[in-house]
């Protein structure tokens, strides 16, 4: 009889951590998705500069998968699918920090929130955090596209001139130095008693810094013409 009970009391006690396995989603939800972006970011990126297994190109018809990708040019589509996804591995960071400003209490209790609003300018300088890491996300693609080489016919003074490569380069290094570190302290923090916004979204800092490091490589090498050295292009 005992061991009856000791079983089913067992048997209760996984039901109830599956049970709170699922009924916590609402909190590893975001997490996944933004992994899941970084890792098609790093796959587009890859990609595009010039790497193997690229899974839209050209293809024999008894080997279609039915794609509406296919059959498209890898130098096309991978910038795509590498902004794509490295904009929804930022995205969680800025998100919160906007909608903080605007008084959401996104990932974060509203004792928190009520402390940053009772500091001047502090909201603020999230929201400024959020825009600059959106427009960071999207010069990050220009390190991979067209326009990154050369100026867009909307820039004054500078459309259909060659981007000079230390305005690419130097901006790129500066923030992939920027990022690591601080994405590194944010990983040491662990978890916080405010809520998961207030450092978890900034950990993917780590794998978007490196990402965008080899990217300016890439750049680099792609535009640095032929080397004095080894005579390479």
């Amino acid at each position: 009889m005992a061991h009856a009970v000791s079983s089913r009391n067992e048997q209760d006690q996984v039901v109830a951590v599956r049970r709170r396995w699922w009924s916590g989603w609402p909190r590893w939800a975001p997490y996944a998705a933004a992994a899941w972006s970084l890792v098609h970011g790093l796959a587009g990126l890859y990609w595009a500069l010039g790497g193997a297994g690229y899974p839209f190109g050209s293809v024999p018809e008894d080997r279609s998968t039915g794609s509406v990708l296919e059959p498209s040019p890898a130098a096309v589509l991978s910038p795509v699918i590498a902004a794509l996804g490295f904009a929804g591995a930022v995205i969680p960071y800025d998100v919160t920090r906007v909608a903080w400003f605007f008084g959401y209490p996104m990932g974060i209790t509203d004792a928190f929130l009520e402390d940053m609003q009772s500091t001047p300018g502090m909201l603020g300088i999230g929201l400024g955090l959020a825009i600059a890491s959106t427009v960071g996300g999207v010069l990050t693609h220009g390190l991979i596209a067209r326009w990154g080489e050369v100026w867009p016919r909307w820039v004054p003074f500078k459309a259909g001139r060659p981007v000079a490569l230390a305005t690419a380069i130097v901006p790129a290094l500066l923030v992939a130095v920027v990022l690591i570190p601080g994405g590194l302290q944010m990983i040491r923090g662990g978890d916080q008693p405010f809520g998961w916004g207030t450092n978890y979204p900034a950990m993917l800092w780590v794998p978007w810094g490196v990402a965008l490091g080899i990217a300016t490589l890439g750049y680099y090498l792609r535009r640095r013409g032929t080397c004095g050295h080894c005579a390479r292009g």
